[in-house]
């Protein structure tokens, strides 16, 4: 582990006392000159349009979310595909803000940045030849980069040989600047956060369809990146999802993970030269990357390179293969705690939605509610919606039923639960210190930095994380699995409660008194406050039919 990772955690944090960040020449928050392009487009690549008309289907939203559909589907079709890509990151609003046209996505992003892209690595999806795909949300349609077939490299470049027989694997991408346009440096976390609530999103479609699907976080860096022809700065790799296949795949750390994928990789290889052949990602090992005339637009009129973001997402490259099964091997001995086991389902509230209704309509309800009121919600608001957003990430670095994660809870107004500080610990809230509601709205708001939904809310889910175990264990690169993480479990915790019929919204926090306000202990990686809605939102139009809305934009 070196020090940069911690460097920059304390580095991006908000507190009192801590001195303010260099600042990087040239860079201007928010400059309007320079406003990130909001869709990465290929002008030359063949189009492939996407079924709009999407039948409705899946299980109801109170099942998946509950973890109570069985993986009984085995195929992937373009339907399936096209569900998938829509309802984790397609267009479903949009308004008309300070004169410009403003695009929201079914994954809600903080300040509406949306600094994620998505590539489709098609095997054996019915309705969709084999080949290498980037998702155009604002044409819904898949741009063809490369024929073939990509799934041997990306499992070479991923040490996961059971990537190779998925039907389909799908790749997320970070482009930092269209985050760090508005929050600087902190963006990469604002990366991580939002690919974590894009998964929540996509992970609860396939569940609600009957698909497995699995995150690998570990994988060879400038492979990934090679072969989807990017650079690893202005757009680095952070997930490969693994979607489709008939069992259970290798287990982080298990002889048999392990040993196949040292087999296609040297753990003693320190350099980049040479890796790119051994991994298989000039075409031996299926389709060829993307040809060089395929150049995307540019994400800004003149991007800029945060140095701090370019460091803190190197120190945490894997180079081979090898490196990758060790990494994972690693994963067992790490600082888990364990997941609560899937809940039942809950019964339906008396209003709408009802219990029946599907995971297309809730995510198409779902957005980041902007002001709450602050009245009373019943305790099964809270006793479910953790036990939905506490529920383990099938995820290499995690082992099953175990999280990097701990949860502390500000309650400010549930129905039998004493207002006061909370560990959320074995499926309960486990009192940590007694406050009147008055003054727990007052503090949940300051540590939310004075935004009003932190003390509006009925309560306020802290997700932290020990970085000395998590780094010491997993090295620099623990800490995107940390991060990631927090975002899956405040995605999670947001669509329950719109399940519920109420609202939640991630907000940002102030990462030294909110560590000091439950003494100290971990850091805090995100905060989600959940609580009713003052208003009632639009719903979200389906595939090339936004909603308009009128909204104005807040802070994360």
């Amino acid at each position: 582990m070196s020090e940069l990772t911690r460097l920059y955690h304390e580095a991006t944090g908000f507190g009192s006392g801590r001195p303010p960040r260099p600042s990087v020449p040239g860079f201007v928050p928010s400059d309007p000159e320079n406003r990130p392009v909001p869709f990465k487009r290929y002008p030359e690549a063949p189009i492939r349009a996407l079924p709009m008309d999407l039948s409705p289907g899946g299980a109801p939203a109170v099942a998946a979310l509950s973890g109570r559909v069985p993986p009984e589907r085995e195929g992937v079709d373009l339907e399936l595909l096209t569900r998938l890509l829509f309802l984790s990151t397609g267009i479903t609003r949009w308004a008309m803000v300070r004169e410009q046209s403003v695009w929201f996505r079914t994954a809600p992003s903080a300040g509406n940045r949306h600094p994620l892209e998505v590539y489709v690595a098609a095997g054996a999806v019915g309705g969709l030849d084999p080949g290498l795909y980037h998702f155009a949300p604002d044409v819904f349609a898949l741009e063809e980069l490369s024929a073939g077939d990509h799934r041997p490299a990306l499992a070479d470049a991923a040490a996961a040989p059971e990537a190779a027989a998925e039907p389909l694997v799908l790749i997320l991408t970070g482009v930092p600047w269209r985050t760090a346009w508005r929050y600087g440096e902190r963006g990469w976390r604002h990366v991580y956060w939002d690919a974590g609530t894009m998964l929540a999103n996509l992970l609860t479609v396939a569940e609600a369809y009957g698909v497995r699907a699995r995150v690998l976080l570990g994988f060879a860096d400038s492979a990934l990146c090679h072969r989807l022809g990017i650079d690893g700065i202005a757009e680095f790799p952070i997930a490969v999802v693994t979607v489709g296949g008939p069992g259970e795949p290798a287990t982080a750390g298990s002889p048999g993970a392990a040993g196949v994928a040292r087999s296609v990789g040297s753990p003693d290889v320190a350099g980049v030269t040479g890796v790119a052949g051994s991994l298989g990602v000039t075409g031996a090992a299926g389709g060829r990357p993307p040809p060089p005339h395929l150049v995307a637009n540019p994400p800004a009129r003149a991007p800029l390179e945060l140095p701090l973001i370019t460091e803190v997402q190197r120190v945490g490259e894997l180079v081979t293969a090898g490196q990758v099964a060790a990494w994972r091997a690693a994963a067992p001995a790490g600082p888990h705690t364990d997941a609560v086991e899937p809940p039942a389902p809950v019964p339906a509230p008396t209003s709408t939605p009802t219990r029946d209704e599907p995971i297309d309509a809730l995510l198409l309800r779902r957005g980041s509610t902007r002001r709450m009121r602050p009245d009373f919600v019943p305790a099964e608001l809270l006793e479910w919606g953790m036990a939905v957003a506490t529920r383990p990430l099938p995820a290499d670095a995690l082992p099953a039923g175990t999280t990097l994660l701990s949860h502390r809870l500000t309650v400010h107004a549930v129905h039998g639960v004493e207002s006061g500080l909370y560990d959320w610990s074995g499926g309960r809230a486990e009192p940590y210190r007694a406050a009147s509601e008055a003054a727990v709205r007052r503090l949940s708001r300051y540590l939310c930095r004075d935004q009003a939904l932190g003390g509006d809310a009925a309560f306020t889910d802290y997700l932290f994380a020990d970085l000395d175990q998590v780094l010491g264990v997993y090295g620099d690169r623990g800490y995107r699995v940390a991060q990631l993480e927090a975002g899956v479990a405040a995605g999670r915790l947001q669509l329950a409660a719109f399940a519920l019929g109420y609202g939640g919204t991630g907000l940002t926090f102030t990462d030294d008194d909110v560590a000091a306000a439950f003494g100290g202990r971990t850091a805090c990686m995100l905060a989600v406050s959940v609580g009713i809605p003052a208003y009632a939102a639009r719903p979200g139009g389906p595939p090339g039919r936004p909603a308009q809305v009128r909204i104005g934009l807040t802070r994360r």
